[in-house]
This record gives structure tokens, C-alpha cells and sequence, in this order.
């Protein structure tokens, strides 16, 4: 086996539980009902949707990595293979860094 396959199949039994977990974002949204601070409002509803969407996000990015990757641009595949986890520190990051301030 490849270290292509095995990097996709790794990442498949990753992003799939983060997909479903995605889905089940907007719930996240419910608790603001009461929350009077437009940053946190603001922040939960990028999260919200952002992590709704993840399943597309993981979909593109395995999608357009296999392209690269048969266009020799391994380099480039790779990168764009691990968008999904880069984004889901980012976000992780911003939110700590919005609970820090607050």
C-alpha cells in the first residue's frame, strides 16, 4: 500500500466523524437565545456554520487532492488534503483566543 492510500484512508476515518459532528453544529446556536454580547453571537454563528458545512469542506478537499495528485502535484495534494484539520485548529484557536479576551 501506498503512503497515498493509507493517508486517505486515515483521513477518511477521520473526517467522517467530523462531518457528523459538523451536521450537528447549528444546535450549538440555540444557546444564545439569552446572550447579550454581539462578539460571542457573531463567533457562534461562524462556528456554527462553518462546522456545518465541514462535510463539503472534507469532500472538496479529498476530491481535489486526487486530481492534483494524478496531475503529479504531490506537494500541493497533500496540502490541500489536511485544509479540513488546518481549519478546525484555526477555528479551535479563535475561539480560545475569544474566550481568553472575554
Amino acid at each position: 500500500m501506498d503512503k497515498n492510500k493509507l493517508t486517505n484512508s486515515i483521513l477518511t476515518s477521520i473526517y467522517i466523524p467530523l462531518s457528523l459532528f459538523g451536521l450537528f453544529s447549528l444546535m450549538g446556536t440555540e444557546e444564545l437565545l439569552g446572550e447579550t454580547n454581539q462578539l460571542i453571537i457573531i463567533w457562534t454563528y461562524i462556528y456554527s456554520y462553518t462546522a456545518f458545512f465541514t462535510f463539503a469542506i472534507c469532500i472538496g478537499s479529498m476530491l481535489f487532492s486526487a486530481i492534483l495528485y494524478r496531475k503529479k502535484h504531490v506537494v500541493s495534494s497533500y496540502i490541500v488534503k489536511f485544509i479540513p484539520i488546518y481549519l478546525l485548529v484555526l477555528m479551535l484557536l479563535i475561539d480560545k483566543v475569544i474566550t481568553f479576551i472575554l
